[in-house]
């Protein structure tokens, strides 16, 4: 929760420097707070929200140095360019909003009119920011990047297994990748639409893309990017900070601009509209209907018991769920999947041979069935049906089963445990 906070504050100074009132600014701080996707992030202990308020930090950055004179502005980028590489180290897609600090950099220079040397200079400062802390954050990672790049690249297992799950260029240019790619449009605007409200301010928004014609590039090229490669509300998440500038923009223009009383009425009422929408669900959904029916299965008590059958520290272990991402983290673990689309690879020669050696628990939620043969399979590789982790069923009827899915909530199921030898 308090990186949702950082990153909330940070895009509202970030509006206020844009010159939007305080009030338009306020109603969309308060939106993007109570957005259900982001909400649902918080509540998952993702870190998405410092990424994403590193993003607006670095946003204000650029706004700031703007008028000064060019070595200010050098210094400033450098240190924008070492913040963007320092958000990859949160989470690696955080890549995915580094438009909306270029379109910040190409809307000031076309302000400010740069010569195309100006514009050199500032590129190769922000590479230079870059470049300095990514070496600087790597130092202590060395020893062990060094270790699994030579491992990748002496382990021809290893190799054959980064073939198989690799696209090649005859797959790339099939006609049977184009079904998928509107499958994950399909799923897009599906998410989107959880708050529709939003949405429909960031398409009236778009219709001023004169002022942000640089951003609106931006929010392009990021919506492409988080099709062409996973469509899952956590991803969709990435786009919120160039989404919000136009739904800003739309209230702006709704509520301060427009000259008929008609528009603003309009406008008024689908504030309030989004504002109650999102807040019901972030908040009296979260925090009601998402809460589990009994206190056996909740986050804290699935971390007790895996505590108490696995333990703490380096364990190697594969999953077959995503419910023990977030435990497994805090216990250290070190965890492999094929999750979302394939966990089941596991039982493909080209992939176990290399894998499992190096695995000493295998994790089967309840909600995933084991065939004859997969058992089999696993106790040919050394495995055997350790323990189980009982888990109290969580199977809500009706307003509330019908209103976790939107939340995405559910219970925990129950696992069962695969370890190594006797």
């Amino acid at each position: 929760m308090a990186g949702l906070l950082f990153a909330v504050a940070f895009f509202f100074l970030w509006l206020r420097r844009k010159g939007f009132p305080e009030w338009i600014c306020l109603f969309s701080a308060l939106l993007l707070l109570s957005d259900t996707n982001v909400t649902v992030g918080a509540h998952w202990y993702r870190l998405d929200m410092w990424v994403m308020g590193l993003s607006f930090l670095n946003a204000l950055l650029v706004l700031r140095c703007a008028g000064k004179d060019e070595s200010a502005q050098l210094k400033t980028l450098a240190v924008v360019g070492g913040l963007m590489v320092t958000q990859m180290f949160f989470w690696i897609t955080a890549i995915i909003q580094w438009p909306l600090v270029i379109a910040e950099v190409l809307a000031l220079a076309a302000v400010e009119k740069w010569t195309f040397r100006r514009c050199f200079r500032a590129a190769l400062a922000g590479f230079a920011g870059i470049l300095v802390v990514f070496v600087v954050l790597l130092i202590p990672l060395y020893g062990e990047i060094r270790n699994t790049v030579q491992f990748v690249f002496t382990q021809t297992e290893v190799g054959g297994v980064i073939k198989r799950f690799s696209p090649q260029a005859h797959e790339i240019a099939s006609s049977t990748m184009f079904p998928s790619v509107f499958e994950r449009m399909f799923l897009f605007f599906k998410l989107i639409m959880r708050t529709p409200f939003v949405w429909m301010g960031v398409l009236v928004g778009c219709f001023f893309m004169k002022k942000h014609r640089f951003h609106f590039a931006a929010l392009l090229v990021c919506i492409a990017l988080v099709v062409m490669t996973q469509v899952y509300h956590a991803r969709v998440n990435y786009i919120t900070p160039l989404a919000f500038l136009f739904v800003t923009e739309a209230l702006y223009q709704g509520l301060f601009v427009a000259n008929k009383r008609a528009i603003r009425y309009a406008s008024a009422f689908i504030l309030s509209a989004a504002l109650t929408l999102s807040f019901s669900l972030s908040v009296i959904g979260l925090n009601y209907f998402a809460r589990p029916l009994s206190r056996e299965n909740t986050y804290d008590a699935l971390l007790v018991k895996m505590d108490e059958t696995i333990g703490r520290g380096p364990k190697h272990v594969y999953t077959f769920t995503y419910d023990i991402y977030h435990v497994g983290r805090k216990l250290g673990w070190q965890l492999f999947s094929f999750l979302p689309g394939a966990p089941e690879a596991l039982f493909q020669i080209d992939v176990s041979k290399p894998l499992l050696p190096d695995i000493d628990f295998i994790v089967v939620g309840d909600d995933y069935t084991l065939n004859a043969e997969q058992k089999a399979f696993l106790r040919s590789h050394g495995f055997h049906s350790w323990q189980r982790v009982e888990l109290p069923g969580d199977q809500p009827t009706g307003i509330t089963a019908r209103f976790r899915p939107v939340i995405y909530a559910r219970g925990y199921p129950s696992f069962t445990i695969w370890k190594r030898g006797l």
